[in-house]
């Protein structure tokens, strides 16, 4: 099993019991949206240090647009989990969870 779906499984025991919100998907992301933010803020900072406005915006607003794409997928995603979370066989994402060594 590699890296993503080992996260996927995560997530799926991490929203079991709970509703998946967006404020809970980008909590569970965090360290992503964080990374994101940094490296879009250390770009633009770099970018207007050297008096280049033009570029700035450039970064900015494709910095931007991830989040913007982010904050799409997680509306979708949490709209869909009432129904993924009655088609889950939740057993067996038990068992892969534990075949995989991740935190139940």
């Amino acid at each position: 099993m590699n890296r993503t779906q080992k996260r996927q499984l995560q997530a799926y025991l991490h929203f079991r019991d709970k509703p998946m919100s967006v404020l809970g998907l980008i909590l569970f992301n965090w360290r992503i949206f964080l990374l994101l933010i940094v490296a879009g803020a250390a770009t633009v900072g770099v970018m207007l240090y050297f008096h280049s406005t033009f570029q700035a915006w450039l970064f900015g607003v494709a910095y931007g647009s991830f989040l913007l794409r982010d904050l799409g997928h997680y509306i979708r995603w949490s709209r869909t989990w009432p129904l993924t979370s009655q088609l889950l066989d939740w057993p067996k994402v038990e068992r892969m969870a534990s075949e995989n060594r991740l935190a139940a």
